[in-house]
């Protein structure tokens, strides 16, 4: 019988990585929505990097030393071309996707991001105001329900806040549902 991986084994190792390589990574996607709303399924840890192109380096040796299947041309090429790039653990089934922190959802979390523990280690995670805001953005079925997930179990959402970044992101109407969704 195969041995059972647990997503959170592959999250600790990643964040470990990155945390002992100092690269200044934020958290976002499926497991920071999970973190802040409901467990759900997911075969990625979704990253977003603010780093300089003289860091590429460290970054890829960060996650080579750490045992991650990584290619330094994708992580050159994606930094140029501005698109994502994914490392691996062998003999795990999850990936890590990498972004570049450089779209106004991500650099709005960067902005207020904060230090939280999961999974029993301290990571840089997006707050759930700017989860909500980027899962309307993208507007997956799933990506609603992660919202809505957030919206029911935070109880100290910043309204105002919410509010303004979804008249700025243009889906005022999408939070609007979401928030009538949530008092049914």
């Amino acid at each position: 019988m195969a041995e059972k991986i647990l997503l959170s084994e592959f999250v600790k190792k990643l964040l470990i990585a990155l945390n002992n390589g100092n690269i200044q990574y934020m958290l976002i996607g499926g497991v920071a929505a999970m973190y802040y709303g409901r467990s759900r399924s997911t075969m990625d840890c979704d990253i977003s990097l603010s780093i300089t192109e003289k860091e590429l380096k460290k970054l890829y040796d960060c996650l080579k030393n750490n045992g991650f299947q990584v290619r330094d041309y994708d992580i050159t090429e994606g930094y140029k071309d501005k698109t994502h790039f994914n490392a691996y653990l062998p003999d795990h089934p999850f990936r890590a996707d990498f972004s570049w922190g450089k779209s106004s959802l991500e650099l709005a979390g960067f902005k207020r991001a904060k230090q939280k523990e999961i999974f029993g280690i301290k990571a840089w995670m997006e707050e759930p105001e700017d989860i909500i805001i980027a899962k309307l953005v993208y507007g997956s079925q799933q990506d609603l329900d992660d919202a809505l997930a957030i919206l029911l179990e935070q109880k100290t959402l910043d309204m105002k806040y919410l509010q303004k970044r979804a008249i700025e992101e243009n889906v005022e109407k999408n939070l609007e549902e979401l928030i009538r969704e949530s008092k049914k």
